[in-house]
């Protein structure tokens, strides 16, 4: 993780290797690899861009079907008001691949996402 209040830039990476010894059918299908990464930049003063980037690589433990890997690309931005009200809008998905992260879960293709909030 990194942070620099001076620049508003902030950074995340995460990778981790998994493994299971069930056999279970809904748990046939596990990560294998799972790699995040996420980073934040001020482009303005109010103004905050965000991209983030996940792959999963599947493996098989049962040892019989093979799954394509999740490539799961995303941005976004803040505008903060003032210190009340921020809108944000965030893209989801941007190589509208389709898959299941979780077993008999379809996620959702490309999607972009609006908001405001406002803090009491």
């Amino acid at each position: 993780t990194y942070s620099n209040d001076q620049t508003g830039e902030k950074g995340s990476a995460d990778f981790f290797h998994c493994s299971s010894r069930s056999t279970s059918v809904a748990s046939a299908r596990t990560p294998q690899w799972d790699l995040c990464l996420d980073t934040q930049v001020r482009v303005l003063k109010n103004l905050r861009a965000q991209a983030g980037y996940r792959y999963i690589r599947f493996t098989d433990i049962m040892g019989d079907a093979v799954y394509a890997p999740i490539s799961d690309l995303n941005i976004g931005a803040v505008y903060v008001l003032d210190k009340r009200w921020s809108f944000s809008i965030n893209a989801h998905n941007l190589l509208n691949q389709r898959f299941e992260q979780y077993y008999g879960y379809a996620s959702q293709g490309f999607n972009v996402i609006a908001g405001a909030a406002y803090k009491f």
